[in-house]
């Protein structure tokens, strides 16, 4: 339980730190990013495809977080488009 809670934790904090620099970019012109910045959006992306991946993959351990870690997720990148 301890395990699918941490889990919800660090989910949200990926998706604030995506949205933050998601915020930052897009205030910004997009193409002034860096190649590093483009770098860390990309690796912030695929930390939460595969957070969003695990929650899912471990879905019967505490199911009624793991959709909502999952619905946050996909609210969170919708709002992104």
């Amino acid at each position: 339980m301890k395990a699918a809670y941490f889990l919800l934790l660090i989910a949200g904090v990926v998706i604030f730190a995506v949205i933050l620099v998601y915020a930052a970019v897009r205030s910004s012109d997009p193409n002034r990013m860096t190649r590093r910045e483009k770098q860390e959006l990309q690796r912030l992306r695929d930390l939460v495809d595969t957070l969003d991946q695990l929650a899912y993959s471990h879905r019967e351990l505490d199911s009624a977080l793991a959709v909502q870690v999952i619905d946050e997720i996909r609210r969170s990148k919708k709002e992104l488009r």
